[in-house]
């Protein structure tokens, strides 16, 4: 197992695996496009790793730096694990990961955000994290 920086070339199976990941659990309908799209605008404003095993990538995360209030903070803007090994462990290598590069570099805060009703959030609560009590999300279509 290996857990690198994602590079260009990766982001053909990044891109497949979000589509079919999200497809199936979420009702975003992404299209590899501009799943690819996403990806090439991380990688300039934050960092992007991928595990891989047996040279096949089953999982990724992406990161974003944030400094707020004179406090540096991590944003986990995705995770995805391919459907056919979630449950074994690879969501949980890549969030310790992220954590250890955050410890490394003085971050002390990471934060996301999850669905109530996605998969994900039974998982961001067995590995430690806590739902926000005050923080309400709101969002608004511009047409």
């Amino acid at each position: 197992m290996v857990i690198r920086g994602a590079i260009e070339k990766d982001f053909g199976i990044i891109s497949s695996m979000i589509k079919e990941e999200y497809m199936k659990h979420y009702s975003e309908r992404w299209t590899k496009a501009n799943a690819i799209k996403t990806l090439e605008y991380f990688s300039g404003v934050g960092k992007i790793f991928v595990i891989e095993i047996d040279g096949r990538v089953l999982g990724v995360v992406i990161v974003r730096e944030e400094y707020y209030n004179n406090r540096k903070s991590l944003m986990v803007e995705e995770l995805v694990v391919r459907g056919d090994v979630q449950g074994k462990g690879i969501g949980r290598k890549l969030m310790e990961f992220v954590e250890g590069d955050c410890r490394e570099n003085g971050i002390k805060f990471i934060w996301l955000i999850t669905g109530r009703k996605a998969r994900a959030f039974e998982f961001y609560k067995r590995i430690g994290y806590k739902l926000g009590e005050d923080t309400v999300y709101f969002s608004k279509e511009l047409g």
